[in-house]
């Protein structure tokens, strides 16, 4: 499960989710959306929040938008 499905099934914004992993929502908004993949510390925290391990994706280097 990615980090969006699993903030949408907790019923959580990303402000929430944020604020509970220490890092600011646009960091939330733009691990969501690819752009950039967390830290392995805010990786561990996002999963212990949910409970369970998240797919993070980053886009490839060069790719077109």
């Amino acid at each position: 499960m990615n980090l969006k499905q699993a903030r949408q099934q907790a019923r959580l914004s990303q402000q929430q989710v944020a604020q509970a992993a220490g890092v600011s929502a646009m960091t939330i908004s733009n691990l969501e959306r690819g752009r950039h993949r967390p830290q392995p510390a805010t990786a561990r925290r996002l999963e212990r929040l949910f409970g369970q391990i998240l797919e993070f994706a980053a886009e490839e280097e060069g790719a077109i938008q």
